[in-house]
């Protein structure tokens, strides 16, 4: 369904993805919910583990009320 249709799925029995399944969300999803529980972002690393990265790193800090 592509990268921006969020929710369930599955491989079809293929794979850990087949049997298990995943619930997908785009990146931006996560980073906005990060900033709308009131964080800010200081910086992001995507550590080098392999040819596409599989993961992304963010340091983060809570915003102090005004």
């Amino acid at each position: 369904r592509g990268y921006s249709s969020e929710g369930w799925w599955t491989t079809n029995g293929i794979g850990i993805r087949g049997h298990v399944g995943a619930h997908h969300r785009m990146l931006s999803t996560y980073l906005n919910a990060v900033a709308r529980a009131g964080f800010d972002f200081e910086e992001f690393a995507e550590p080098a583990s392999s040819l596409v990265p599989v993961y992304l790193i963010a340091r983060c800090r809570r915003r102090t009320p005004s």
